[in-house]
């Protein structure tokens, strides 16, 4: 739906009538022919363009047609702009969209935050197993691994933990 409409005049380039006097009193019709009207409707010789402009945050879309005097030589424009409601759709197309952003970041960041718990629960254990290889290779053959749990990692640490036994008492 259309908000606001106004129509202006422009001699040459610049603004010399319009049905919105508070809106050009304020400066926001433009008090030129923005350069892509004036170029495309009085130096390339266009019978008409739309162009899209904007005021403030508001964009609005301004029609322009080339005035002529009675010799046919362009004297300025004439100038319809439009101010429309944005679409009811797009608002809801703008929504949706952030909704999405928002719900990919927040399931980005609980995967990372999994993904690095689950790295630490395997990584660790691995980093004390090094470790104890380490010490055991050293001649430190009374060093024994914390048995966790019952997966794999858990057994593991169990089999390090026979080794060192073993090889203490060989």
């Amino acid at each position: 739906p259309i908000l606001d409409t106004d129509i202006s005049g422009f001699l040459g380039p610049r603004l010399v009538v319009s049905s919105q006097k508070s809106l050009a009193a304020a400066g926001v019709l433009p008090y030129l022919v923005p350069p892509a009207a004036f170029g495309s409707v009085l130096l390339r010789n266009n019978r008409s363009v739309v162009v899209e402009e904007t005021a403030g945050t508001q964009v609005y879309d301004s029609g322009y047609l080339a005035l002529e005097d009675p010799f046919g030589q362009r004297i300025g424009a004439l100038a319809v702009h439009q101010v429309l409601q944005p679409d009811e759709f797009a608002v809801e197309v703008e929504r949706t969209r952030a909704l999405v952003v928002g719900l990919s970041t927040s399931m980005f960041v609980l995967t990372l935050a999994l993904a690095v718990g689950f790295a630490a629960r395997i990584f660790d254990p691995l980093l004390h197993l090094i470790e104890g290889t380490r010490r055991i290779a050293g001649g430190n053959l009374d060093f024994r691994l914390r048995a966790r749990g019952g997966d794999e990692i858990g057994e593991l640490e169990r089999s390090f933990n026979d080794m060192a036994a073993r090889l203490q008492t060989a």
